[in-house]
């Protein structure tokens, strides 16, 4: 049940051991069976000033696990508190005696893990650090930097935005909040204000680092990232510059220990099919692995050791061997306690320990040199671990297993509820080479594998994702520097290529960036190196204070990337000059920006204009137009229908340039064409009888109702009818034409006719507006007024002749 049984038969003799023997990946492995013992262990010591939250310091199998900004690898430490080493002996090796409890228990639930707290009675320092951490408190005081010749001043519109996700208790490290200060006081030294630097760091709490206390504005969320970043993209205009700054953790594939594969992202490479930079659906647009090169560490899931001498009932040593490490511990048992007497290594590669490799005689014979082989170790456990990664779009479920009496781990697939195996380690290293990814029988397909930084509480942010959020600020014309230092940030460099002015990282795409630099440089890390360096806002700067940051980190692989020497052509604007929201019928001009957000000047930029999805022609901007400038094009076009328009302007349609992006070209807008809306208000008729040889005067007052004004149009007067000239009946007609120059809308024009009717008799009088039908109209159903009337005989006077 237990890593090492307290006794073995016969051992009782010896008294009760005071504290139980027993490994870190034991105890997290099996944390229920130890809450509540005493037991012992050895490890590498981490100081709960430096790493993590709650003070509690850290045992880790190896150092390095702490000293990268990846992610934990469980199984692979502890948490201690109670009587802990001071700080001076931060990544000594040391063995620790105390008592097992549950961390989220003690400090409250700070992860969706739970890991084993080890409240230390007593320590031994088996093998003190030659390095110190004394140098991770802040060193670059607020002072302000000298400019490099050239150097821009920070616009009003310029933003900052510095990110630390910090995961959880447990990988939240001082570090960040140190970098998050010096990053800060730089970005004020060159000219910031502090309504221009938008901190987004853990839990969103403000916190003190010398003295100085940092305002925080959002908690590292994903989704309070997406806001912050679409509250800029609303106030930042083009030409305006956005920097980016992270200090965190990150998450990928690890080429070199491929020791954290849950929660993968993986997609099968097709070299037929260019990767989109913006969408996991076709892959990373990063490196690709054949399936053959793939590796999985089983080391962190196992322990060996044996009792020497094996078979006594009261064995005085006890060999363990960490996978992790290669390392070989001696314990010796004095006063009924393991203590840890030597520690060695295979420096022969006879993949045995010996006791000259230990420096000590341990059977008591000087004459002979008493080897062990970790392959007859009797105490041998393997913890079995599940896992996810999403493959192709579906999450797909592994174990890994260790076959004891084959003694080798193995890799298992679910497919389908039945578990087949996909790998094994075949040369007993403990490490497994190549892996069948997808279960077709074969080790021939390639991946691609994403990136991400890794926020509050467990989210993610990927490398596509943060392509999405920034491209809509390069599509926008704002300038783009990024800084990254987390592991693996190497792998973001192909999504923002041709969005980011500059890039640099902290590692390449596979690689774990290294937290603390060695001898001969400084212990810092390189953001605070570059930071350090950093005397201007430029991308010249940016290369400097890199040039200046990378060579203690080089084995990182950290990488700077420019933007292409491309164009890249957007349009900004299409202006139809309106006082309204809507436009009038009639010839239109329509004008076109287009704007250069690349890195190269261009000419003989065509742009296309289509209306309602037809193309009604193409224009020449013949000027060359420089990155960050922009250029006018006109347009003419004659609206003669009242509808919902839609104009759409493309620039570089057939691609005669070439540019960094494509899809970026196009802009539509929609809007209603309106026109005038004429009638008559009121026509006023002669009073009383018409008769023959009288002349009438008829008024019509035409107004119009519409948004839109009329011009130039015809109000008709038209008399037909039937009269008698004695009794021969003759046909009456009559017309007359006024043209109204303008009416605006909402104004009113009265217009007169005279007629005399020379002979009684049937008339119709009709009014027509707009009579030649110039003006586009949404109702012309109200355009002709027609009335009947009578005209009497001439009236006789009496006595007349």
């Amino acid at each position: 049940v237990y890593f090492f049984k307290p006794w073995g038969p016969g051992e009782e003799a010896a008294g009760p051991l005071k504290y139980e023997l027993t490994s870190i990946t034991v105890l997290n492995y099996e944390l229920d069976k130890y809450i509540g013992k005493n037991v012992t262990l050895v490890g590498y010591f981490g100081h709960g000033s430096f790493w993590g939250e709650s003070n509690a310091s850290f045992l880790v199998l190896d150092y390095r696990i702490l000293a990268s900004k990846k992610p934990l690898v469980y199984g692979t430490w502890v948490r201690l508190n109670g009587n802990v080493p001071p700080v001076d002996y931060e990544g000594s090796l040391i063995q620790i005696e105390g008592v097992v409890k549950s961390y989220n228990q003690v400090y409250g639930n700070v992860s969706s893990y739970d890991v084993p707290l080890i409240t230390v009675e007593n320590y031994y320092v088996i093998e003190k650090a030659n390095t110190t951490l004394k140098s991770i408190k802040p060193s670059i005081p607020v002072f302000k930097a000298p400019l490099l010749q050239g150097q821009k001043k920070v616009k009003p519109c310029d933003r900052a935005v510095i990110i630390s996700g910090g995961i959880d208790d447990h990988n939240n490290n001082e570090i960040f909040r140190i970098e998050i200060r010096e990053i800060y006081n730089k970005l004020k030294s060159l000219g910031f204000k502090d309504n221009q630097i938008t901190v987004i760091y853990y839990n969103g709490r403000d916190f003190t680092v010398n003295r100085q206390k940092i305002h925080v504005d959002k908690s590292a969320t994903k989704r309070n990232i997406i806001d912050v970043f679409n509250n800029l993209l609303r106030d930042m205009d083009p030409c305006c510059t956005l920097y980016i700054f992270v200090t965190d953790h990150g998450f990928g594939y690890d080429a070199v220990k491929g020791d954290s594969w849950r929660g993968l992202k993986a997609r099968t490479y097709d070299p037929s099919k260019k990767p989109d930079p913006l969408t996991p659906t076709s892959g990373d647009p990063g490196k690709h692995y054949s399936e053959r090169e793939l590796i999985f560490n089983c080391k962190p899931y196992k322990a060996k050791g044996m009792k020497w001498p094996s078979g006594s009932q009261n064995p005085r040593w006890t060999i363990t061997y960490e996978e992790y490490t290669k390392t070989f511990y001696l314990w010796k048992k004095k006063n009924n306690k393991w203590k840890v007497e030597k520690i060695a290594k295979d420096r022969d590669g006879d993949g045995k320990i010996s006791e000259s490799e230990f420096s000590i005689d341990i059977d008591g014979n000087p004459n002979n040199n008493l080897k062990f082989d970790p392959s007859s170790f009797t105490i041998d456990c393997f913890h079995e671990i599940s896992f996810e990664i999403n493959l192709d779009g579906t999450n797909k479920k592994y174990k890994v297993v260790y076959d004891f009496q084959n003694r080798k781990c193995q890799l298992f697939i679910n497919d389908g509820g039945t578990w087949k195996k996909i790998a094994e380690d075949t040369d007993g290293d403990n490490i497994i080479e190549g892996i069948d990814l997808n279960n077709n029988g074969n080790t021939n397909d390639e991946y691609t594998f994403h990136e991400a930084i890794c926020l509050y509480r467990g989210e993610l942010l990927w490398d596509y994702e943060l392509a999405q959020i920034l491209k809509r600020f390069h599509d926008k014309g704002v300038h783009i520097y990024v800084m990254l230092s987390e592991c693996f940030s190497g792998g973001f460099v192909e999504n923002l290529n041709g969005m980011a002015d500059i890039i640099a990282t902290g590692a390449g795409e596979d690689r774990t960036a290294t937290i603390r630099s060695r001898k001969p440089y400084p212990e810092r890390t390189l953001l605070e190196l570059f930071i350090d360096k950093l005397q201007g806002l430029t991308v010249d700067g940016w290369k400097r204070a890199f040039s200046q940051a990378e060579p203690p980190f080089h084995s990182d692989s950290p990488e700077m990337a420019e933007a292409p020497k491309k164009p890249d052509f957007i349009v900004t604007s299409i202006t139809i000059y309106s006082e309204t929201a809507f436009i009038c019928v009639g010839e239109t001009d329509i004008f076109v920006n287009v704007r250069n957000v690349g890195w190269k000047a261009t000419s003989n930029v065509k742009v296309t204009l289509y209306i309602n999805g037809k193309k009604i022609g193409i224009q020449t901007i013949n000027e060359e137009i420089k990155p960050n400038e922009e250029k006018t094009i006109q347009f003419k076009y004659n609206f003669n229908k009242l509808e919902i328009v839609t104009v759409k302007a493309v620039v570089n349609e057939e691609k005669d340039i070439e540019e960094v992006w494509y899809d970026n070209n196009e802009k539509e807008i929609s809007f209603e064409v309106k026109g005038a809306e004429l009638t008559y208000e009121k026509v006023t008729m002669p009073k009383g009888k018409i008769r023959a040889g009288d002349e009438a005067t008829f008024k019509v007052i035409v107004v119009n109702n519409g948004p839109c004004a009329a011009q130039n149009f015809k109000v008709k007067f038209q008399i037909t009818g039937e009269a008698y000239s004695g009794e021969q009946l003759v046909q009456v007609s009559y017309s007359k034409e006024e043209i109204v120059t303008v009416l605006n809308p909402s104004e009113k024009t009265t217009l007169e006719f005279k007629y005399r009717f020379e002979l009684p008799g049937k008339y119709t009088i009709k009014i027509v507006i707009d009579s030649d039908n110039v003006v586009v109209e949404s109702n012309e159903d109200n355009n002709v007024y027609e009335k009947t009337i009578t005209v009497y005989q001439k009236q006789q006077i009496p006595g007349g002749g």
